[in-house]
């Protein structure tokens, strides 16, 4: 494979919009990569030498320009295409790519155009609009143009998104997963302390540990011997843990609201935004959408109220006594290092708030965390979220925890089928005998996942070319292949 390696001149178009765009969004270059060294497919690899510059590329056989768009969410990368077509037309800011690069997407026929935007995985309407308008006002052709992010159903999100466009034969891209949220990402977000908690929690091998000496790993894949905090006497004081995070996610908050309605954040961990104004906001416009499709306008006035009743909550820490901290939760909300370690051991499950919930498939390094800390869990995601979690190997909670919650399209009845399940297991957790051995099934898979996690940690760490990226993890093999006919 070959990427021409270049400028990323989707960021040079971002600096000069910050001095015309739209102000909240002037610092979204300071996100965006540099050059397209720093993208999904090279961020991994000591082997760069797919990347070469133009002169040295073999014009016989295929070639990508790869640029990166990472720097905002997809209403943000909207807004800014859309402010930009007059600016882009009249030449008064940058194009995001270059006219030799034009030339060649045109002239040959085994030249390909790679828009990355691994770090997301946004597969709404409005980014798919900017896309087609990047793309058309470079008069690029739509049929070698690519996207990419770590949207796991990206394929048919875009499909949906091309049903009621009448340009859908015609200028279409084509677009793939990435894979680049996974076990080694996730791994490298956590900082050396974790490598000294996880070497103490080691249990005791009955064969000899893998060795990865590329990152002095030892670990073993073959783990019998129970965890210190998973014992079936064991009463943990809290049912679950759910972690909001900042992040103003609209249906987030609703489903905090509906948990605080039900009684369930009493006598639970949790947390919550630092200010209610935004959150209010967020939430309110998550509402306004869901009662708006739904032609359900006396929904607003049942959810609002609900809604309502959680600014007394606003803002909620995962206190301090559950993690013996020597920093301020407050200000370091997002950390990942000892941040919420010992909250976790005194939790029964997690409810993993993912990124998306709307369709998008997003797995990020939220519910690995769960795996890691050797955590039931239950997600708070798109539907059919834990269908690509045993794609990737990993064993469901079911009987133990009911997941038909992961079926239901509708997005109300998909927290409401949660909420059910929270309540089922707050009951049952009343019953000693029965809840002893719901701890026995749910800690077996809590194990058996925690090994896989290192299973699939050694086998993406082994991957040391963009060759063994292409076989084993995402779609590239896709576009190499089309290219390459």
């Amino acid at each position: 494979m070959q990427i021409v390696h270049h400028p990323n001149w989707y960021r040079d178009f971002l600096e000069d919009m910050a001095r015309r765009g739209p102000t909240h969004l002037r610092d979204a270059s300071q996100h965006c990569p540099i050059d397209n060294t720093l993208n999904s497919f090279t961020h991994f690899f000591g082997d760069k030498s797919f990347l070469k510059p133009r002169d040295q590329i073999d014009e016989n056989q295929a070639f990508f320009y790869l640029i990166s768009i990472d720097c905002c969410d997809d209403e943000s990368i909207s807004e800014l295409i859309y402010h930009s077509r007059e600016l882009v037309n009249q030449k008064l800011v940058r194009p995001y790519i270059t006219q030799e690069a034009i030339d060649d997407l045109k002239n040959f026929h085994n030249c390909g155009l790679i828009i990355e935007n691994a770090a997301e995985g946004h597969a709404s309407d409005k980014l798919f609009d900017a896309i087609h308008v990047l793309v058309s006002q470079a008069d690029i052709p739509f049929e070698k143009t690519y996207y990419t992010n770590s949207t796991q159903n990206l394929r048919q999100m875009y499909e949906k998104y091309l049903l009621n466009k009448s340009f859908a034969s015609i200028d279409k891209i084509k677009v793939f997963g990435c894979g680049g949220w996974n076990e080694l990402v996730c791994q490298q977000m956590l900082d050396d302390n974790y490598q000294i908690e996880k070497t103490e929690d080691m249990c005791d091998f009955s064969t000899e540990p893998l060795v990865n000496e590329k990152q002095n790993w030892s670990l073993s894949i073959e783990c019998s011997k129970p965890l210190d905090h998973i014992h079936e006497d064991i009463n943990k004081p809290h049912l679950f843990m759910y972690k909001h995070m900042n992040a103003k996610r609209g249906f987030r908050t609703l489903f905090l609201s509906l948990l605080h309605k039900e009684h369930l954040l009493d006598n639970n961990l949790f947390s919550t935004p630092e200010e209610w104004r935004g959150t209010q906001s967020s939430a309110v416009k998550y509402i306004n959408s869901l009662t708006w499709e739904r032609n359900w306008p006396e929904g607003f006035e049942i959810l609002y109220p609900t809604l309502l009743n959680l600014k007394s909550k606003i803002p909620t820490y995962i206190d301090r006594e559950h993690n013996h901290l020597d920093f301020d939760p407050n200000t370091n909300f997002s950390s990942d290092n000892y941040m919420y370690y010992n909250a976790r051991r005194n939790c029964d499950i997690e409810i993993v708030g993912e990124s998306e919930f709307d369709g998008s498939i997003f797995l990020t390094e939220k519910f690995l965390k769960a795996v890691i800390f050797k955590q039931p869990f239950m997600i708070l995601g798109s539907p059919n979220c834990w269908d690509k979690i045993k794609e990737m190997g990993y064993i469901s909670y079911e009987p133990y925890i009911k997941e038909s919650y992961d079926k239901n399209e509708d997005e109300l009845q998909r927290m409401d089928e949660m909420i059910q399940e929270l309540l089922r297991l707050r009951d049952l957790k009343n019953n000693k005998e029965a809840w002893r051995n719901w701890l026995q099934g749910v800690n077996q898979i809590a194990v058996a996942n925690y090994n896989i996690y290192l299973r699939n940690l050694i086998q993406r760490n082994s991957m040391d070319t963009l060759d063994d990226y292409i076989t084993g993890t995402g779609e590239l093999v896709i576009p190499m292949q089309e290219l390459g006919n």
